[in-house]
């Protein structure tokens, strides 16, 4: 019901808040399936239509379009420099060009019959066995990440998508998190204050995108240009700063991590 409330409400305009409401009530339904989907035979699992899927998928590339567009008119005004007129019509030319594939595959969308397919698959009662091998399949990937000798803007990203499926599926898993996770990830305000961080990184490392030959090369203003590599650096810098952080935070998780001998009970396990 969620879903389908911010699914009709983006549709509507596409409004950026609206687009986030919907994938992330998405992103909570698909943490929620893999939950349900542990150690379950490929053929009774759960899954989701490529249609529905394709349509998340082009509303996130509207809602980074409508970000960067954000984030580059709030550097400019933060540096003091002229806006990038060409550049920022460019990306809302894009922007509409999402938004009409958007509506195309909208209108092929069966909502009720994908609605009534998940119901029906959806056991009465979790199982305890499932919740536990979610658990253990979430610590094992998180060690290895968290174990990197170092950490690429993927491997961050990857652990992000980690964190959050435990977060999503909090109220279903949260007593089973004590035994499996490094003690600064049983705590949940713990988890949300540090996937927002990576969040914000990921949008960073998605923003280097629209910096590449395929726009840029649009621009023949030499002026511009010279402006969009100034915006260009600055997000570098503060990508850069951000991934420190990170690291840094990352860092310290690891050496409480050796000191509880996580790695020692993940093998036993």
């Amino acid at each position: 019901k969620k879903v389908k409330k911010h699914y009709n409400k983006s549709f509507e305009d596409f409004e950026l808040e609206e687009i986030h409401g919907f994938r992330l009530e998405m992103k909570k339904l698909r943490a929620f399936i893999r939950l349900i989907n542990t150690n379950i035979p490929e053929e009774r699992k759960i899954k989701i239509g490529g249609k529905i899927k394709s349509f998340y998928n082009t509303a996130g590339n509207i809602r980074n379009l409508q970000l960067h567009q954000q984030r580059v008119s709030h550097i400019c005004d933060e540096m003091l420099l002229e806006k990038p007129v060409l550049y920022l019509q460019l990306l809302h030319n894009e922007e509409n060009k999402q938004k009409k594939k958007a509506g195309r595959i909208a209108d092929k969308i069966p909502f009720n019959h994908f609605r009534k397919k998940i119901i029906d698959l959806v056991p009465d009662k979790l199982n305890t066995e499932s919740v536990q091998a979610f658990v253990i399949q979430k610590q094992h990937a998180l060690v290895e990440l968290i174990f990197l000798l170092d950490y690429s803007d993927e491997a961050l990203h990857a652990i992000r998508k980690v964190l959050k499926d435990l977060l999503y599926d909090w109220k279903y898993i949260s007593s089973y998190v004590p035994a499996a996770l490094p003690a600064y990830f049983t705590n949940k305000k713990n988890i949300e204050v540090f996937t927002d961080k990576l969040g914000e990184f990921h949008d960073l490392c998605i923003a280097r995108y629209f910096f590449k030959p395929v726009y840029i090369d649009k621009i023949a203003d030499e002026e511009e240009n010279k402006i969009l590599l100034t915006v260009k650096r600055k997000l570098e810098e503060t990508k850069g700063e951000m991934k420190e952080e990170i690291n840094t935070l990352l860092n310290h998780v690891k050496q409480e991590m050796e000191k509880e001998d996580i790695l020692q009970e993940v093998y036993v396990v």
